[in-house]
């Protein structure tokens, strides 16, 4: 404690909070892991009372700093999980598309204005619309550029 005393003379207890919420930082932005966002936050909270001097108690300090740290935890690892989920599903989905640039032939005219049009890629048909929105005749070989279920959009 003498360590402390000697250490609130020369510089207030809000400085050792933001350079802890600094160095958490700084290892956010190496690892995908929330937890230490919660906790640069939550030293940010203990800094803001330790200069505003709501309580000079390191005690209640480091209090303040866990409960924090947990408080956040509770709200923003849910949030941050359900983001990683949702972003996972869409990077899976633009790199998970079923024949993409594969060859098809087009069975049934593809008319966007019409919502019409069918393709068979290796003797599978599937339901078509181009990506530029021109019409292509039967008979036509297309490629497939995307998918939206299954219908394909082709070029």
């Amino acid at each position: 404690m003498e360590f402390l005393a000697i250490y609130g003379d020369f510089m207030e207890m809000g400085f050792l909070w933001i350079g802890i919420a600094i160095v958490a930082l700084i290892i956010k932005s190496f690892t995908k892991e929330y937890i230490t966002l919660c906790i640069a936050a939550a030293a940010l909270i203990t800094a803001f009372m330790a200069f505003n001097k709501f309580d000079g108690k390191i005690v209640h300090q480091v209090v303040t700093f866990f409960a924090s740290t947990i408080v956040l935890a509770l709200f923003i690892q849910p949030y941050a999980m359900r983001k990683n989920e949702e972003r996972r599903r869409l990077e899976a989905k633009e790199h998970n598309v079923p024949h993409k640039n594969e060859k098809a032939i087009v069975i049934v005219k593809i008319d966007n204005m019409n919502a019409t049009g069918r393709i068979s890629i290796n003797g599978e048909e599937f339901e078509a619309r181009t990506a530029n929105g021109l019409p292509v005749a039967e008979g036509n070989t297309v490629t497939v550029v995307d998918h939206d279920g299954r219908m394909m959009l082709v070029l």
